[in-house]
């Protein structure tokens, strides 16, 4: 993770301290199914593992109010970037 934090603060920059908020919407392509591995094995269904999830987490986590859109039925993938960003209101 931490070879992303310069790339991603190019792109992402943390939020600053003080009034404002920082708003995303982020359509997160057929967001359900979860490989529970830190890499996708070639063949696996789904191709989402924990370090696409953590990476995720990692963008999240740089505002204040987020939109998900395109979660599925299927919770599973969804639940550990909350997991990873704490208490979500």
């Amino acid at each position: 993770m931490a070879r992303w934090q310069e790339p991603l603060d190019a792109v992402v920059p943390a939020p600053l301290a003080g009034p404002g908020a920082r708003i995303a919407a982020c359509s997160l392509r057929v967001f359900g199914g979860l490989t529970k591995a830190w890499a996708t094995p070639k063949d696996a269904s789904p191709k989402r593992n924990f370090t696409d999830l953590l990476m995720i987490a990692a963008v999240l986590r740089r505002f204040d109010v987020v939109a998900v859109h395109e979660v599925r039925g299927n919770l599973r993938a969804l639940q550990h970037p909350m997991k990873v960003l704490g208490a979500v209101q």
